[in-house]
C-alpha cells in the first residue's frame, strides 16, 4: 500500500486535467470512495448545496462483460458522504460539461443519468478507470500508486472530509433518500435552472 503526498496529488491532479477523468479522480480522491461506488453514481445521490453525496449502489463488471449495478453488501456499504468545497465545484463544471454533450449529441439528460459515464451516458467500464489511472500515475512517476490506494491517500491526507454524521463527526451513517432530485442536485431541475446563476 502506498499513498500519495499533498504535492504527489497536485501533480497528478494537474495531469488528469488534460484527460477526461480528471473530475472521476478529483472526487476519488477527495472522498476516498471505491471504484465500484463512484462509477454507479447518479446525479440525484448528489447535494451540491450542501456538499453531501449518497453512496447507495455499486457497478461491476461480470466475466461475461455485462456490466450490473446492485446495492452495496452490506448495511455500511450505504453511508453520507461528506464532500469538500472544491470538490462540488468540479462536480458542477463537470455536470455543465456533460449537459452540453449531451445537447449537442441529442441525448436527454437527466438527474438518473451516471455522473461519469461515456459521452453517451453509457457505464464507464471500471478496467478502462483502472487502464487509466495507471497511465496517469506512471505519466506522473507515480507508478507504484494504484487506483485502490486513493482511498488510503484520503484517509491519511483529508480526514475532516470523511464520511460524517450530524451527532458523531467521523462516523458512518446509512443514507436517507430523499427521492427528491431537486432537493439533493437542483440544478438538474428544469424547474430550478435559474439557481445555476447562483452557483
Amino acid at each position: 500500500m502506498q499513498v500519495m503526498s499533498e504535492t504527489d496529488m497536485h501533480i497528478f491532479l494537474e495531469y488528469a486535467k488534460s484527460t477526461p477523468y480528471y473530475a472521476l479522480f478529483y472526487t476519488d480522491l477527495f472522498t476516498g470512495m471505491r471504484r465500484s461506488e463512484i462509477l454507479a453514481l447518479r446525479w440525484r445521490d448528489f447535494d451540491l448545496l450542501l456538499c453531501q453525496a449518497s453512496v447507495t449502489r455499486t457497478l461491476h463488471q461480470l466475466h461475461n462483460r455485462e456490466i450490473i449495478i446492485r446495492q452495496p453488501k452490506t448495511a455500511k456499504g450505504r453511508r453520507l458522504i461528506a464532500l469538500s468545497p472544491s470538490t462540488a465545484i468540479v462536480l458542477r463544471e463537470h455536470w455543465l460539461e456533460q449537459e452540453n454533450i449531451r445537447q449537442s449529441i441529442g441525448v436527454a439528460f437527466t438527474d438518473d443519468d451516471l455522473v461519469f459515464s461515456q459521452y453517451d451516458g453509457k457505464p464507464l467500464l471500471p478496467d478502462s478507470i483502472t487502464k487509466a489511472w495507471r497511465n496517469t500515475s506512471k505519466h506522473c512517476g507515480l507508478s507504484g500508486i494504484r487506483l485502490h490506494d486513493a482511498r488510503h491517500t484520503h484517509a491519511s491526507l483529508m480526514p475532516e472530509t470523511r464520511c460524517t454524521s450530524q451527532d458523531s463527526p467521523g462516523a458512518l451513517r446509512p443514507c436517507q433518500h430523499t427521492g427528491n432530485p431537486r432537493y439533493l442536485f437542483p440544478c438538474c431541475s428544469r424547474a430550478s435552472r435559474g439557481c445555476r446563476k447562483s452557483l
